[in-house]
């Protein structure tokens, strides 16, 4: 790693001088299994289990509490153990749409993250910049308007509706 920063800036450098090791990992996903519940209606699989993704969008920890929310809405519905079974294969119903539509914008933000040096990526900078204030913010409304929102592989507002509009206690309700 110090090789690899060696020209970086030096405040860079002195942290890696300091540091006795690292690790090195990969950045893995799969697709989503296309079953999460065991045919005996016993058991089932949430978050990572059954759809791990990269971290791009930051949708790995955020889906999990989603699957969660889900699911202890449905559970919290049972009323004897024969409901068991039918309660878990809507859970995953429910989820396997809205997952493999997040591992996707994951995979395509690889990109918009991963930008080389060059024009493209000082105008996705500028573009993120001016956006910031309305994120740290929370002004989520301002920021499906923001310019960067409808360009390129970016988020559009479409997008941000459907992922910052989820409502889970309502999908289930529904």
């Amino acid at each position: 790693m110090r090789n690899a920063y060696a020209d970086h800036e030096p405040r860079v450098r002195k942290i890696l001088e300091l540091a006795q090791s690292n690790l090195r990992f990969r950045l893995m996903e799969r697709q989503p299994l296309d079953k999460w519940t065991h045919d005996s209606g016993r058991v089932t699989l949430l978050g990572d289990a059954c759809r791990p993704m990269l971290p791009y969008r930051a949708q790995g920890a955020a889906m999990a509490i989603e699957d969660a929310a889900v699911l202890g809405n449905l559970l919290s519905r049972i009323s004897d153990i024969s409901q068991l079974g039918p309660l878990l294969k809507a859970y995953q119903d429910l989820r396997l749409e809205r997952i493999a539509a997040a591992q996707a914008a994951s995979r395509a933000y690889q990109r918009f993250y991963n930008l080389p040096d060059g024009p493209e990526r000082r105008g996705r900078d500028e573009k993120l910049k001016k956006a910031m204030p309305y994120e740290v913010a929370g002004n989520t409304a301002e920021l499906r308007r923001q310019p960067f929102a409808n360009q390129g592989d970016g988020p559009n507002k479409a997008a941000y509706d459907k992922i910052l509009g989820y409502d889970a206690d309502a999908e289930v309700d529904e």
